[in-house]
């Protein structure tokens, strides 16, 4: 399960198990989640605005260039 949350108002695409994909803004103060069975690969637009967690557990967001953190691939081996 991947939770997101905007501060800022935020811009999301998010694949899903290699198959869906959602491409979305997020207004400040909404949030939304998402259910997969093996992985998520995320780019945000807005990374200081945006806080995510994967199954209850938050995920620190690196800012990439130009504040955008492009094709990351989360799956549940990041919270064990």
């Amino acid at each position: 399960m991947l939770q997101a949350r905007a501060v800022e108002d935020t811009w999301l695409r998010i694949e899903i198990d290699g198959d869906k994909r959602h491409d979305l803004l997020l207004t400040s103060g909404k949030s939304m989640q998402w259910e997969a069975h093996e992985r998520f690969r995320l780019t945000v637009g807005n990374v200081r605005g945006t806080r995510l967690a994967l199954n209850g557990q938050d995920i620190p967001l690196q800012p990439g260039r130009g504040n955008v953190m492009r094709d990351v691939l989360l799956t549940r081996a990041l919270v064990r």
